[in-house]
């Protein structure tokens, strides 16, 4: 597995030389850049599957608009006897209407 480090560097002055110096801090940041990336996976994956349900639903929105369409227009020439026998049909049209 790959490790991950931040490093910083720090000038000061020795005080036991009085020389200039450099302190070096190593801080595994392995752990913070792990969940980093899966992170960004994460987004990549959710955006994915936005772009997917998108295009599902404009696949599917055009033909079942085009059912609720018929369906509403039957509903519409037939007598009460007729769409008393055909009362399915009426719920098929609300639940397509709630599915879009």
């Amino acid at each position: 597995a790959e490790s991950y480090f931040g490093i910083s560097f720090f000038p000061l002055i020795d005080p036991g030389t009085g020389q200039p110096a450099i302190m070096v801090k190593e801080v595994d940041i392995t752990e913070l850049e792990l969940k980093k990336q899966a992170e960004e996976e994460l987004m990549r994956a959710m955006k994915q599957q936005e772009t997917f349900m998108a295009a599902v639903s404009h696949e599917l929105r055009t033909p079942l608009n085009g059912v609720i369409g018929l369906t509403e227009h039957v509903l519409e020439e037939l007598d009460d006897q007729e769409v008393g026998r055909l009362r399915d049909l009426e719920d098929v049209r609300e639940s397509l209407k709630i599915i879009l």
